[in-house]
């Protein structure tokens, strides 16, 4: 999956359970004990984003980054 699309599918996501609780109500424990995949997905597409995002701008701060702890390569 690439970015745009993971930031796409998570944003769905997030309003789908957001008209979720404003049309249901919001439980602490539902959203804990109830709704593991969806924060697993959702971690999991912000997992994505992150990787995706540093692929995309390593060249930029890779040196910084050998600076602050070395030999990164």
């Amino acid at each position: 999956m690439n970015k745009k699309d993971a930031i796409k599918q998570l944003i769905q996501q997030q309003n789908a359970f957001m008209k979720n609780v404003n049309d249901n109500g919001y439980e602490d424990k539902n959203y804990w004990l109830n709704m593991s995949e969806y924060r697993t997905t959702q971690e999991n597409l912000a997992n994505t984003i992150r990787n995706e995002a540093h692929k995309t701008h390593w060249d930029e701060y890779k040196d910084n980054l050998k600076a602050d702890i070395g030999e990164i390569e």
